[in-house]
């Protein structure tokens, strides 16, 4: 993985079209979001991380957010911009 070999993957991350490539497998899923799709590559980043001994902060990219219960899961899977856009259109 180039990031563990000093490739600044920073970089790519805080770009919004190189970002949103190494998002597409996520964004395909069903119900994906933007957000769901950001959360699935830091976790994947993350657990490459872990398979060289390394942390994603390592690499300053940000902490993932820990989803305990139902409510934030099913939250997670709706754009809110979107959902508002379709309740007005009601």
């Amino acid at each position: 993985m180039l990031t563990i070999n000093g490739y600044p993957t920073i970089e790519i991350y805080r770009n919004e079209a190189y970002c949103t490539a190494l998002m597409l497998d996520y964004l395909h899923e069903v119900n994906s979001t933007q957000g769901t799709a950001s959360e699935k590559l830091i976790r994947d980043l993350s657990h490459r991380f872990k398979q060289e001994d390394k942390t994603y902060t390592m690499y300053a990219l940000p902490k993932t957010r820990e989803q305990h219960d139902e409510l934030q899961n099913q939250r997670s899977k709706y754009e809110p911009s979107e959902q508002l856009r379709l309740y007005d259109d009601v």
